[in-house]
């Protein structure tokens, strides 16, 4: 097998289980953050690797991730407007838009993944989260169910 056909069959998303209930959830965050490691992604979900030059506000969620101004558009799909830049309200420069341009691969990618590993059951409240960011956090307070009374709630 060619190194590349094998690089595809260990980490190509159809490697990845189908995210279907919690009984499922270890084996897909394993398969899915490997996926994530080995296409730059990772850090997009964990927080760490956030939209370059749009506004955040001075508040932080749980994990000390800033959060940002109340996001109308899915994460990756529009370029910061002038309104929404950090700093002094310039347009980008070339440089700058590249810059966010390797972002919003990552990013899409990383929802694209998420997205394409879930139950139909499950994604229609994935796609309700505008960043891959969020949809992740969603699924691993859903998918984390720690007492009997969440897991009988949830039905699982």
């Amino acid at each position: 097998m060619s190194e590349s056909r094998l690089h595809d069959r260990i980490v190509g998303l159809e490697s990845i289980p189908k995210l279907i209930s919690v009984s499922d959830y270890h084996k897909w965050k394993l398969a899915i953050e490997n996926y994530l490691l080995v296409n730059g992604c990772l850090a997009i979900v964990q927080g760490t690797d956030v939209e370059p030059f749009r506004k955040y506000t001075h508040e932080f969620d749980d994990g000390g991730r800033p959060l940002e101004i109340k996001r109308t558009e899915r994460a990756g799909s529009v370029m910061p407007t002038s309104n929404e830049i950090t700093g002094d309200k310039k347009p980008l420069t070339t440089r700058e838009e590249d810059k966010w341009q390797e972002w919003r691969k990552r990013e899409l990618r990383a929802q694209g993944a998420i997205m394409s590993t879930v139950d139909s059951g499950l994604l229609v409240d994935v796609r309700s989260h505008k960043t891959a960011y969020d949809m992740w956090q969603w699924l691993v307070k859903d998918m984390q169910l720690n007492t009997s009374e969440h897991r009988c709630s949830a039905g699982r």
